[in-house]
């Protein structure tokens, strides 16, 4: 078994060899805008109590989500105990929602993501660490675009999601040609 990796740049020099080995490079799809929102939070005792209450509001939102005729290219719902639902989705879902969940979502106005992608099909099932390592390499390499170190004040923000068959590195839509250029080499030539 190989020990895990003694540092970032460890990480990031095995992760991009991997993604050479199998010719994985990042992918855009120019048709996918992403939202991130949080559900208002419902302090009503029971759901049975108010066939109104936000829960089930939501709820019924994410169910018109997952059952439309177009099913979801890029759905992530985040659920905690104490916490409200955090919800990216495309742009597009958020009409399913009642008044384009005018009323049950917290920052849906909030500016246009874009998932890049790697298809990790190819990988062997032991593999960890990829999408972290991609996400860590995107870091660096933003990093001199806000004026330098990190006190400069200016930080890059990004999400990331793991599967078994993709990972996403989500951005802001007008960082993507900056973002992609710092992914430069992916599944190319670099070891």
């Amino acid at each position: 078994m190989t020990p895990p990796p003694a540092s970032v740049s460890e990480l990031q020099q095995r992760t991009f060899k991997l993604l050479k080995q199998h010719k994985i490079k990042p992918h855009v799809d120019p048709d996918i805008e992403l939202v991130t929102c949080a559900g208002i939070k419902d302090n009503t005792p029971s759901l049975s109590s108010s066939a109104n209450s936000t829960q089930a509001i939501l709820h019924h939102g994410l169910l018109r989500c997952l059952t439309a005729p177009e099913l979801p290219r890029f759905l992530s719902i985040t659920l905690t105990a104490a916490d409200s639902a955090s919800l990216t989705l495309e742009k597009r879902l958020l009409s399913l929602f009642p008044d384009g969940g005018e009323d049950i979502l917290l920052g849906k106005d909030g500016p246009e993501q874009v998932p890049i992608t790697l298809d990790l099909r190819e990988l062997p099932l032991e593999s960890t660490g990829i999408v972290c390592g991609v996400a860590s390499r995107l870091v660096d390499g933003m990093r001199g675009r806000f004026g330098g170190g990190s006190g400069s004040g200016a930080r890059f923000e990004m999400s990331y999601l793991s599967t078994a068959r993709a990972g996403h590195v989500v951005v802001f839509e007008d960082e993507l040609e900056d973002a992609m250029e710092s992914l430069q080499g992916i599944g190319e030539g670099e070891e």
